[in-house]
């Protein structure tokens, strides 16, 4: 950034340099809250969400060392004032904290999160992302310490700091528009929740984006995040788990489909003497599997019903599920069931997959090009949660996402579900990965060629590859039928070859699709093809395994989902 440039009367680099120290403080005080009681944990939660508020609203408006978007150059000069004094008054009302934690003995230094001091297990147990290490100092007089826990909880300093923070984060946000209001706000939970592995943390930021009205998208990635960190803790809930294990009898199927791998049905299921409508997608288990990985697809299934069972914000584009059930024991087979939302009062038992919609020719002529950008939107918007959640989906192909036709017939193309969650897995490094289930005689030209080499585990840029295909599809309107087609005429030595199929697939895309599409558009699909191309922290050319969770998070909220929002027609 030009030192020369005025922001609000000081220079852009110094008013960066202010967010930074900012952010540090805030950092500063989450950490140091955690040598506080246990009735404490409430208000360092609410201070954790304004944190990575401001962060957000640092990194859209180019504040950052992370910038990616609007830089606050295009911002009136007034406006520019404004941040630039709200930004200051946020760095100093949290250096007046990190002080009077140094006046008690408390100290952060850059390094590891361990706190080396004596503490309760539940505060032990707390994690924080904030790369840094509270040191507490010794005590002649015990005292000092119990003094600053005493005045940061009994006389509500903290309360006060923390609603005075949340009004300075409500000004900021305020300069923005209705529409990027709302794509900053669906950005939260991909700049909060990922390395949060804390229970009591997750339940607490649930519970405040609810009060605040912050997202209900931000309380469900919360719920969905907190079931997966702790499954176990679930199965004690002995009612709760196991009413989400359906007996088959209790579903009656009226019509099936099958769209590629995935078999669906629909009907209905009855519980109590009440009945509702509902889709079963399918589960066949691989007959090859050892025992005690067959009772690990059954225990995913069971997780993930009990993950979905809740009805979820509209943007995470999820069925809620009523269960899971046995369907077949020879060969063994399980079903997912999904409830029918429904539409304009009534429930209609009718689905079509955008499989099916992009080999229907005449198609092309009912979705401009406008609906396929607000489709594609919506699917890097649900994979970005599904993430942020702690979940791969690994099976991101047309056939996994349906729609459910309207009163008119036609589906709502702005309003897809994804299923396909059979091979779904949760993202911890220490889950078992069950390996590729498709085929080796042929490529599946959806998935990464890395994942169909032996003894692969699946990797979060392999969802991304998936839906680099996906949306390559979508732009133009087209089945993937013709670019394989395209393929092996051009590669007929190659068709088994999916390096070769994922080498081509970018080239096409590179040569034709800016064209039909436009520039942002293609080079959105370029960067699902080819992975995180850049490091968002020090813009080099990095690879996965060398980032972190949120670092993953941030480049796809920012290079994938906020670039797809600026395509227009």
């Amino acid at each position: 950034m030009p030192a020369e440039l005025i922001i609000g009367g000081i220079s852009l680099v110094a008013l960066s340099s202010v967010f930074e120290q900012a952010l540090r403080a805030y950092d500063f005080f989450v950490v140091a809250s955690r040598t506080a009681s246990d009735d404490f944990h409430m208000v360092a939660t609410k201070i954790l969400i304004e944190r990575h508020r401001f962060e957000l609203y640092g990194q859209y408006m180019n504040l950052s060392r992370n910038g990616q978007d609007v830089p606050i150059q295009s911002q009136s000069i007034r406006d520019q004032d404004f941040i630039s004094n709200i930004v200051q008054e946020i760095g100093s009302s949290l250096a007046n904290s990190e002080a009077l934690f140094e006046k008690y003995g408390i100290s952060v230094r850059p390094g590891s999160d361990d706190i080396e001091m004596n503490r309760s297990q539940s505060e032990r147990n707390r994690q924080t992302s904030a790369p840094l290490t509270l040191v507490e100092a010794q005590h002649t007089d015990l005292r000092a310490s119990q003094r600053w826990r005493w005045s940061w909880t009994d006389n509500a300093k903290a309360e006060k700091l923390q609603r005075h923070l949340h009004e300075l984060n409500n000004q900021l946000w305020s300069l923005l528009s209705p529409q990027n209001t709302a794509m900053l706000t669906r950005s939260m939970p991909s700049f909060l929740l990922p390395g949060l592995n804390d229970q009591v943390t997750l339940q607490d930021i649930g519970e405040q984006a609810s009060q605040h009205q912050i997202h209900r998208l931000l309380q469900d990635c919360a719920d969905l995040r907190r079931s997966v960190i702790k499954p176990d803790a679930l199965v004690g809930k002995s009612d709760e788990w196991q009413h989400l294990v359906l007996p088959k009898e209790s579903i009656r199927l009226t019509k099936s489909y099958t769209a590629g791998g995935t078999q669906l049905s629909v009907g209905t299921f009855t519980r109590m003497q009440e009945s509702e409508p509902v889709l079963i997608e399918y589960k066949a288990v691989h007959p090859g599997l050892e025992p005690k990985d067959r009772a690990l697809v059954k225990s995913r299934l069971h997780q993930l019903a009990f993950v979905l069972s809740k009805e979820r914000s509209s943007d995470i584009c999820l069925f809620q599920c009523a269960g899971f059930c046995e369907v077949s024991s020879h060969p063994l087979r399980y079903g997912l069931v999904y409830k029918f939302p429904s539409i304009g009062g009534s429930q209609l038992l009718d689905i079509v997959t955008l499989e099916s919609l992009l080999a229907d020719k005449y198609s092309y002529h009912r979705y401009m090009l406008g609906d396929r950008f607000g489709l594609a939107i919506a699917l890097a918007n649900a994979l970005l949660q599904t993430h942020a959640s702690g979940w791969y989906h690994k099976r991101i192909h047309p056939e996994n996402i349906v729609f459910q036709k309207t009163e008119n017939g036609q589906p709502k193309l702005s309003s897809p579900r994804l299923i396909g969650f059979g091979s779904a897995r949760p993202s911890d490094v220490n889950e078992k990965s069950l390996g590729s289930e498709q085929s080796t005689d042929n490529i599946d030209y959806f998935c990464h060629p890395d994942y169909q080499t032996p003894s692969r585990r699946f990797e979060k840029r392999f969802d991304y590859f998936s839906l680099g295909v996906l949306l390559a599809c979508i732009g133009p309107w087209d089945s993937l039928q013709g670019l394989v087609k395209k393929f092996h005429e051009k590669h007929p030595s190659d068709t088994k070859n999916a390096f070769a199929w994922a080498s081509f697939l970018q080239d096409r895309v590179n040569s034709y699709l800016g064209s039909s599409c436009g520039r942002i558009y293609r080079d959105v699909v370029l960067r699902c093809l080819r992975g995180e191309d850049a490091h968002p922290l020090m813009g080099e050319v990095g690879h996965a395994q060398q980032w972190s969770e949120a670092d993953s998070q941030r480049w796809f909220l920012f290079r994938i989902v906020h670039q797809l929002q600026r395509c227009i027609v």
